[in-house]
């Protein structure tokens, strides 16, 4: 049964200090580059330019680790399910050779109480 993945409350705050960090971080740049000579919408032009690659890289990131994750648990659940065949493969050897066992005791009896083994036997 899967459960879904659980995160603590303050990773949320964890990933919104980090962005405005970056963001901060890449507004500083933009600004030591230009010096302050760009327009408003040229600065603003960039930004959204800089902002969607940077969303769009972390989207294939996240893709490609959420892919990476389901072969694992596809693979994981083919295990299992190896596993389960093997077990019941297992206990119905376990059953046949107890059987066997069974008779050759049955026939052992037979011997000791009468000195052969019938024709039925």
């Amino acid at each position: 049964m899967k459960t879904p993945l659980s995160k603590p409350p303050y990773i949320y705050f964890v990933v919104f200090l980090v962005v405005a960090l970056v963001m901060t971080i890449y507004e500083t740049i933009k600004e030591t580059i230009f010096k302050g000579t760009l327009t408003p919408w040229q600065s603003h032009t960039i930004t959204i330019i800089v902002t969607s690659f940077l969303a769009t890289f972390t989207t294939i990131i996240i893709r490609s680790w959420s892919e990476n994750i389901l072969k694992k648990e596809q693979i994981i659940e083919l295990q299992q399910q190896k596993l389960t065949i093997i077990k019941l493969l297992l206990n119905a050897v376990h059953h046949i050779v107890n059987n066997v066992l069974n008779y050759f005791q049955l026939i052992k009896l037979e011997v000791e109480d009468e000195g052969t083994v019938k024709k039925e036997t």
